[in-house]
């Protein structure tokens, strides 16, 4: 059976596509922002009388790096707890803009081109030989650097150098 239609039925437009854009970063689906406590030594039991330390994460422009902080001496763990979080409140680490600030990815397709590049030469399982360096060379002038040279990269991209 074949579906009819009038011809004096008005055509169905196709519905535009919508460009959603990409979700980078968010501040609530991060992970360990709350800080672990622990003594060292002590795994199971709190001891009051031996010193606290914290562990939390802090977001950089390149990764995300590992802090530990000492907390002193705290009598209960829920007291190391609460030290924690004030001095994390305290750095600004779980601020919207902070967070926003130090998550902006700084590094454009042309500059990690131009590394990529300058790294193919020297690099020790097989270098590439200078004919086909030119040969790439010449497409990203040609075609790619044109068009998006210019975007920044996401973080997600760049290698974490600690």
């Amino acid at each position: 059976m074949e579906l009819q239609t009038s011809p004096n039925q008005p055509k169905l437009i196709p519905a535009t596509k919508t460009i959603r854009r990409k979700r980078g970063p968010s501040l609530n689906r991060r992970t360990g922002q709350q800080g672990k406590v622990f003594q060292q030594g002590h795994t199971k039991q709190w001891n009051p009388t031996t010193p606290a330390y914290g562990r939390y994460w802090v977001d950089t422009s390149e990764c995300r790096k590992r802090r530990t902080v000492v907390l002193g001496i705290c009598a209960t763990r829920t007291l190391a707890r609460r030290k924690l979080r004030e001095h994390i409140d305290r750095e600004g680490i779980n601020s919207n803009l902070e967070f926003a600030a130090t998550t902006t990815p700084a590094m454009t397709f042309r500059e990690q081109a131009a590394r990529w590049i300058a790294a193919m030469p020297t690099r020790r399982r097989r270098p590439v030989k200078p004919a086909t360096i030119f040969g790439w060379q010449h497409a990203l002038n040609r075609w790619i650097l044109v068009n998006i040279g210019d975007k920044l990269l996401s973080r997600y991209f760049q290698r974490c150098v600690a």
